[in-house]
């Protein structure tokens, strides 16, 4: 009769490593690199250069004109919600949403 071999399934030769353990844990919980993310997508420049933007929050929406004092509307022409902002514009607007 053989004895017992307990093999662990992520590494090829079946050997534990805390090492790996540790990276297999935490690797989920990183923060998404959208940098790499956005500059190696196949879109085109201009709108790479757009995302990029609107990760570090310096698109011209309603709420950045409010802080810079330029004119702008202060109800959201698009689903006359609250003030324009980034992220509601990219990602919770229900008319966005729809157009996507």
């Amino acid at each position: 009769m053989e004895p017992d071999f307990v093999s662990w399934r992520w590494k090829a030769d079946g050997v534990y490593s805390s090492k790996l353990a540790y990276h297999i844990q935490f690797e989920w919980s990183r923060r998404a690199s959208f940098d790499k993310f956005i500059w190696k997508s196949d879109a085109l420049g201009k709108y790479r250069v757009f995302g990029w933007l609107a990760i570090l929050g310096c698109c011209n929406t309603a709420d950045m004109l409010a802080i810079k004092g330029c004119p702008h509307n202060p109800a959201y022409a698009l689903c006359a919600g609250p003030m324009e902002d980034a992220l509601h514009l990219l990602a919770l607007c229900p008319f966005s949403i729809v157009v996507r």
